[in-house]
């Protein structure tokens, strides 16, 4: 869900880091590329930020 709604916005994966940082979320673009990729689990807090770096709701970015 994350790469979609990331490419859906034209976000680069280092875009996408950018904004993470901006909401105190310090992830490399090899990180988001595995978050992408389901080789890496986020946290609950992990999701919220990653729901505000792409500007949906949670429920948007966990597909409910």
């Amino acid at each position: 869900m994350v790469a979609r709604l990331r490419t859906q916005q034209g976000l680069t994966q280092q875009d996408l880091a950018g904004r993470l940082a901006r909401v105190r979320l310090l992830v490399s673009q090899y990180v988001i590329k595995r978050i992408e990729s389901g080789e890496r689990e986020v946290t609950d807090k992990e999701v919220k930020l990653l729901a505000k770096a792409l500007r949906v709701k949670v429920d948007v970015l966990l597909g409910t």
